[in-house]
């Protein structure tokens, strides 16, 4: 009787510690449901929480049907078959579990490679197309120390660093490349800078690449630059034109010229030489620390995102 009830007590000690930690869909701050329904649908969540309190359930009657069982057996030999059946039912409950635990473990293993994200703290996103240098910007803001590389989608989750002023603490945040086409066509990772921008923005740096070495045309990252400055009109934005140490004039005023009636503000800059990246940087804090801030801590709720 003591085996039965010990090894169940280990069972579904470790059925509701998984339950412990994983909370109700419904508590979830708006941005961690959003990244969490990228991996896996509210319904399959729900239900598979649903599952583990059921077999939990099922495994606390069969504990008590064999321990019953055991009291009123008349051999050794009787309370040694049941107790293997015991052993043998319960672990078949588990097994059905199986499919179930391994996707909540990949799915909990990806959300908890994610930063520990301060909805209420000042945030800087950077945004922009793959390879115009977000990553190298928000490692030179910050605290950040990001992975950069040659090739398209280095940065596959949201980054962050932390910058620390005599006003406070602000944090920076990389997103994964933003292309230009519909919602319903983005993956996965660029849906994660969407619900970045979406969720946690007060300030916008927009970053253009004019030499076209990134590998996309100016004009489709114009074109992303409007899309987000018409989902995310609520958030203060500025364009970050990068590389300008490697772009004539010319190049750069046809960006100034596609922009010029958006008003934004706009830096011309190069984090190869480091050109007016500390004026940049001064200007983003300036406006974020005088508390203009978009209304992001709920969330925009624009129809596009």
């Amino acid at each position: 009787m003591e085996r039965i009830k010990r090894f169940v007590e280990i069972i579904l000690g470790r059925l509701r510690n998984v339950l412990d930690n994983l909370p109700f869909f419904e508590f979830l701050d708006p941005f961690w449901r959003d990244m969490l329904e990228l991996h896996i649908s509210s319904d399959d969540y729900k239900r598979f929480l649903g599952r583990i309190k059921a077999s939990i359930r099922v495994i606390e009657g069969l504990e008590r049907e064999y321990v019953r069982k055991v009291s009123r057996a008349e051999s050794v030999g009787e309370i040694v078959r049941l107790r293997k059946a015991a052993f043998g039912r319960i672990v078949s409950v588990l097994k059905k579990l199986d499919d179930n635990l391994n996707e909540l473990r990949g799915v909990v293993s990806k959300l908890g490679r994610l930063p520990d994200f301060d909805r209420d703290m000042p945030t800087i996103v950077v945004g922009g197309y793959p390879n115009v240098g977000k990553s190298t910007l928000v490692n030179a803001f910050s605290t950040a120390k990001l992975e950069i590389a040659e090739y398209p989608f280095t940065t596959r989750e949201v980054g962050l660093g932390h910058i620390f002023t005599e006003k406070g603490k602000c944090q920076v945040i990389d997103t994964p490349g933003l292309l230009d086409r519909p919602l319903k066509d983005r993956n996965r990772i660029e849906l994660r800078a969407i619900f970045a921008l979406k969720y946690f923005a007060d300030l916008i740096i927009f970053m253009i690449d004019p030499s076209e070495t990134c590998g996309y045309p100016l004009e489709k990252q114009v074109n992303l630059y409007k899309e987000v400055k018409e989902y995310f009109s609520k958030v203060l934005l500025i364009v970050a034109i990068n590389k300008v140490d490697i772009v004539s004039g010319e190049q750069v005023e046809v960006v100034l010229k596609s922009l010029e009636d958006f008003k934004d503000e706009i830096f011309e800059i190069s984090l190869l030489k480091d050109i007016n990246v500390k004026s940049l940087k001064e200007r983003a804090l300036e406006v974020l620390l005088e508390g203009l801030k978009g209304e992001r801590k709920e969330g925009d709720k624009d129809e596009g995102f």
